[in-house]
Protein backbone atom coordinates (compact mmCIF):
# COMPACT_ATOMS: atom_id res chain seq x y z
CA UNK A 1 0.00 0.00 0.00
CA UNK A 2 1.61 3.56 -0.93
CA UNK A 3 1.61 6.32 1.60
CA UNK A 4 -1.09 8.19 0.31
CA UNK A 5 -3.77 5.38 0.58
CA UNK A 6 -2.20 4.70 3.80
CA UNK A 7 -2.70 8.63 4.67
CA UNK A 8 -6.50 8.72 3.01
CA UNK A 9 -7.29 5.93 5.65
CA UNK A 10 -6.45 7.22 8.56
CA UNK A 11 -8.58 10.34 7.64
CA UNK A 12 -11.38 8.18 7.31
CA UNK A 13 -10.77 6.52 10.48
CA UNK A 14 -10.67 9.53 12.24
CA UNK A 15 -13.83 11.06 10.60
CA UNK A 16 -15.65 8.14 11.85
CA UNK A 17 -14.56 8.60 15.59
CA UNK A 18 -15.83 11.97 15.61
CA UNK A 19 -18.98 11.19 14.21
CA UNK A 20 -19.44 8.26 16.77
CA UNK A 21 -18.33 10.49 19.94
CA UNK A 22 -19.57 14.37 19.29
CA UNK A 23 -18.12 16.78 21.40
CA UNK A 24 -20.45 18.75 23.68
CA UNK A 25 -20.55 21.23 26.15
CA UNK A 26 -20.24 19.88 29.85
CA UNK A 27 -23.34 19.86 32.32
CA UNK A 28 -21.82 21.74 35.29
CA UNK A 29 -22.27 19.92 38.60
CA UNK A 30 -25.24 20.96 40.26
CA UNK A 31 -24.77 20.34 44.62
CA UNK A 32 -27.57 17.89 45.97
CA UNK A 33 -30.06 19.42 48.13
CA UNK A 34 -32.99 17.95 50.61
CA UNK A 35 -35.17 18.52 53.53
CA UNK A 36 -32.61 19.17 56.36
CA UNK A 37 -30.22 20.76 54.05
CA UNK A 38 -30.31 23.83 51.86
CA UNK A 39 -27.92 25.25 49.92
CA UNK A 40 -27.76 28.90 47.70
CA UNK A 41 -25.77 31.62 45.93
CA UNK A 42 -25.98 33.96 48.45
CA UNK A 43 -25.05 31.24 51.14
CA UNK A 44 -21.16 31.80 49.41
CA UNK A 45 -21.47 35.40 48.60
CA UNK A 46 -22.67 37.67 51.13
CA UNK A 47 -24.56 37.41 54.62
CA UNK A 48 -28.33 38.99 54.24
CA UNK A 49 -28.35 42.51 55.42
CA UNK A 50 -30.60 42.35 58.92
CA UNK A 51 -33.11 45.52 59.18
CA UNK A 52 -33.89 46.08 62.97
CA UNK A 53 -37.10 46.16 64.17
CA UNK A 54 -36.90 48.99 66.74
CA UNK A 55 -34.17 51.49 67.38
CA UNK A 56 -31.35 50.36 69.69
CA UNK A 57 -31.00 54.45 70.36
CA UNK A 58 -33.31 54.84 73.81
CA UNK A 59 -35.27 57.86 73.27
CA UNK A 60 -33.55 60.65 76.19
CA UNK A 61 -35.97 62.03 78.72
CA UNK A 62 -37.08 65.55 79.00
CA UNK A 63 -35.53 67.47 81.88
CA UNK A 64 -37.45 69.32 83.65
CA UNK A 65 -36.72 72.35 85.84
CA UNK A 66 -37.72 72.67 89.34
CA UNK A 67 -40.08 75.08 88.88
CA UNK A 68 -41.60 74.35 86.08
CA UNK A 69 -42.93 70.51 87.83
CA UNK A 70 -44.14 72.73 90.69
CA UNK A 71 -46.35 75.11 88.37
CA UNK A 72 -47.73 73.05 85.80
CA UNK A 73 -46.83 69.25 86.87
CA UNK A 74 -49.33 66.92 86.83
CA UNK A 75 -50.73 66.31 90.08
CA UNK A 76 -50.69 62.72 91.40
CA UNK A 77 -54.08 62.89 93.37
CA UNK A 78 -54.30 58.94 94.08
CA UNK A 79 -51.66 58.57 96.99
CA UNK A 80 -52.47 56.52 100.15
CA UNK A 81 -50.63 56.06 103.78
CA UNK A 82 -50.64 52.74 104.36
CA UNK A 83 -48.61 53.22 107.51
CA UNK A 84 -48.39 55.99 109.52
CA UNK A 85 -46.59 57.21 113.22
CA UNK A 86 -47.05 60.29 114.33
CA UNK A 87 -44.25 59.84 117.04
CA UNK A 88 -41.60 57.51 115.89
CA UNK A 89 -38.06 58.22 116.46
CA UNK A 90 -35.00 56.63 115.65
CA UNK A 91 -33.10 55.24 117.99
CA UNK A 92 -29.68 56.36 119.36
CA UNK A 93 -26.68 55.36 117.73
CA UNK A 94 -25.51 53.18 120.55
CA UNK A 95 -28.82 51.03 120.87
CA UNK A 96 -28.83 50.82 116.72
CA UNK A 97 -25.60 49.06 117.11
CA UNK A 98 -26.62 46.69 119.75
CA UNK A 99 -29.36 45.52 117.92
CA UNK A 100 -28.85 45.58 114.43
CA UNK A 101 -24.90 46.95 113.57
CA UNK A 102 -23.34 43.90 115.21
CA UNK A 103 -26.01 41.46 114.38
CA UNK A 104 -24.17 38.91 112.18
CA UNK A 105 -26.14 39.72 109.17
CA UNK A 106 -24.99 42.25 108.82
CA UNK A 107 -21.69 43.39 110.88
CA UNK A 108 -21.27 46.33 109.82
CA UNK A 109 -17.79 46.78 111.50
CA UNK A 110 -16.36 44.00 109.74
CA UNK A 111 -17.32 45.27 106.50
CA UNK A 112 -14.57 46.72 104.61
CA UNK A 113 -15.62 47.17 101.05
CA UNK A 114 -16.82 50.76 101.30
CA UNK A 115 -20.00 50.33 98.70
CA UNK A 116 -21.40 47.65 100.57
CA UNK A 117 -20.64 49.74 104.26
CA UNK A 118 -22.72 52.09 102.17
CA UNK A 119 -25.27 50.64 101.42
CA UNK A 120 -25.64 49.37 104.59
CA UNK A 121 -25.77 52.42 106.55
CA UNK A 122 -27.82 54.32 103.74
CA UNK A 123 -31.53 53.62 105.40
CA UNK A 124 -29.69 55.11 108.32
CA UNK A 125 -28.52 58.23 107.44
CA UNK A 126 -31.68 58.68 104.65
CA UNK A 127 -34.90 60.23 105.46
CA UNK A 128 -36.43 58.74 101.96
CA UNK A 129 -36.42 55.27 100.91
CA UNK A 130 -38.03 53.13 98.04
CA UNK A 131 -39.58 50.36 99.13
CA UNK A 132 -40.25 47.30 96.04
CA UNK A 133 -41.41 44.65 98.12
CA UNK A 134 -40.36 41.12 99.67
CA UNK A 135 -40.43 39.99 103.19
CA UNK A 136 -36.34 39.57 103.26
CA UNK A 137 -36.10 43.63 101.83
CA UNK A 138 -38.70 44.26 104.09
CA UNK A 139 -36.99 43.29 107.24
CA UNK A 140 -33.94 44.46 106.12
CA UNK A 141 -35.30 48.03 105.48
CA UNK A 142 -37.24 47.78 108.71
CA UNK A 143 -33.71 47.36 110.56
CA UNK A 144 -30.90 49.13 109.08
CA UNK A 145 -33.54 52.18 108.60
CA UNK A 146 -34.33 51.79 112.96
CA UNK A 147 -38.36 51.95 112.27
CA UNK A 148 -38.56 48.24 114.12
CA UNK A 149 -38.04 50.57 117.28
CA UNK A 150 -41.30 52.39 115.91
CA UNK A 151 -43.42 49.61 117.41
CA UNK A 152 -45.87 50.69 114.32
CA UNK A 153 -48.50 47.48 112.58
CA UNK A 154 -47.55 46.85 109.36
CA UNK A 155 -50.59 46.80 106.74
CA UNK A 156 -48.70 47.45 102.92
CA UNK A 157 -49.64 44.40 102.04
CA UNK A 158 -51.25 43.11 98.49
CA UNK A 159 -54.97 42.79 100.06
CA UNK A 160 -54.69 46.26 101.36
CA UNK A 161 -53.68 47.55 97.89
CA UNK A 162 -56.58 45.83 96.01
CA UNK A 163 -58.77 46.66 98.67
CA UNK A 164 -57.93 50.34 99.62
CA UNK A 165 -56.04 51.48 96.28
CA UNK A 166 -58.11 49.75 94.28
CA UNK A 167 -60.95 52.39 93.87
CA UNK A 168 -58.16 54.63 92.23
CA UNK A 169 -58.82 55.35 88.63
CA UNK A 170 -55.90 54.47 87.08
CA UNK A 171 -54.77 56.89 84.62
CA UNK A 172 -53.50 56.02 80.67
CA UNK A 173 -50.06 54.45 81.14
CA UNK A 174 -50.24 53.43 84.98
CA UNK A 175 -49.03 50.00 85.26
CA UNK A 176 -47.88 49.48 89.20
CA UNK A 177 -47.57 51.38 92.58
CA UNK A 178 -44.94 53.22 93.97
CA UNK A 179 -44.37 53.04 97.80
CA UNK A 180 -42.04 55.41 99.28
CA UNK A 181 -40.86 55.47 103.28
CA UNK A 182 -40.96 59.08 104.36
CA UNK A 183 -39.00 59.32 108.25
CA UNK A 184 -39.58 62.67 110.14
CA UNK A 185 -41.41 64.33 107.26
CA UNK A 186 -44.72 64.81 106.10
CA UNK A 187 -46.27 64.40 102.52
CA UNK A 188 -48.21 67.62 101.82
CA UNK A 189 -48.60 66.84 97.94
CA UNK A 190 -47.07 64.89 94.86
CA UNK A 191 -46.29 66.21 91.33
CA UNK A 192 -44.94 65.08 87.89
CA UNK A 193 -43.91 66.27 84.54
CA UNK A 194 -43.07 63.08 82.50
CA UNK A 195 -40.71 60.70 84.74
CA UNK A 196 -39.65 63.11 87.36
CA UNK A 197 -41.81 63.30 90.14
CA UNK A 198 -41.54 66.27 93.13
CA UNK A 199 -42.90 65.31 96.76
CA UNK A 200 -43.66 68.31 98.94
CA UNK A 201 -42.81 67.58 102.37
CA UNK A 202 -43.28 69.24 105.79
CA UNK A 203 -40.94 69.05 108.20
CA UNK A 204 -41.95 67.54 111.18
CA UNK A 205 -39.43 66.61 113.65
CA UNK A 206 -40.67 63.16 114.19
CA UNK A 207 -43.08 60.60 112.67
CA UNK A 208 -42.89 57.93 109.70
CA UNK A 209 -45.06 57.50 106.35
CA UNK A 210 -45.57 54.51 103.78
CA UNK A 211 -46.97 56.49 101.52
CA UNK A 212 -48.43 54.51 97.98
CA UNK A 213 -49.28 56.39 94.90
CA UNK A 214 -49.41 55.01 91.17
CA UNK A 215 -46.69 55.29 88.68
CA UNK A 216 -46.15 54.38 84.98
CA UNK A 217 -43.75 51.18 84.41
CA UNK A 218 -41.63 49.87 83.38
CA UNK A 219 -39.72 52.64 83.68
CA UNK A 220 -36.96 54.22 86.00
CA UNK A 221 -38.12 57.43 88.08
CA UNK A 222 -36.79 60.45 89.39
CA UNK A 223 -38.15 61.60 92.72
CA UNK A 224 -37.27 65.13 94.07
CA UNK A 225 -38.48 65.82 97.71
CA UNK A 226 -38.87 69.74 98.76
CA UNK A 227 -40.63 71.84 101.16
CA UNK A 228 -43.39 73.60 100.92
CA UNK A 229 -41.44 76.74 100.07
CA UNK A 230 -39.38 74.75 97.61
CA UNK A 231 -36.36 74.06 99.22
CA UNK A 232 -34.69 70.56 97.82
CA UNK A 233 -34.17 68.39 100.80
CA UNK A 234 -33.07 65.04 99.01
CA UNK A 235 -33.60 63.28 95.26
CA UNK A 236 -33.92 59.73 94.66
CA UNK A 237 -32.79 58.60 91.33
CA UNK A 238 -33.84 55.03 90.62
CA UNK A 239 -31.07 52.65 89.36
CA UNK A 240 -28.76 55.33 90.54
CA UNK A 241 -29.39 55.85 94.48
CA UNK A 242 -28.09 53.29 96.50
CA UNK A 243 -31.65 50.15 97.10
CA UNK A 244 -33.21 51.45 94.34
CA UNK A 245 -34.10 49.35 90.77
CA UNK A 246 -33.09 50.49 87.54
CA UNK A 247 -36.82 49.92 86.48
CA UNK A 248 -38.83 49.97 89.33
CA UNK A 249 -41.62 47.83 90.26
CA UNK A 250 -43.30 47.55 93.41
CA UNK A 251 -45.04 43.89 94.23
CA UNK A 252 -48.42 44.33 93.43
Amino acid sequence: MSHKALLVGLCLLLAACTIANPTSTPTPTTRPTSAATSYSQSTYISLPTLTPTHSLVPTPTPIYRLEDILSRGQEVRCFYTCLESKNFTRPSEEVQTKKVWENPRYAVSKVQDPVTKRNLLWPWTHDFLMYYGGTDIEQDMVNLSGLWAGGVRWRCDYMWRQRVLGTCVREPGVEIWAEIWIFLHQVVEIKHLGTHYVVVVEPTGMGFQAVDFQRPGPVSLTFTFVTPEGQVIDEIVEGETPGTHAIGWCDN
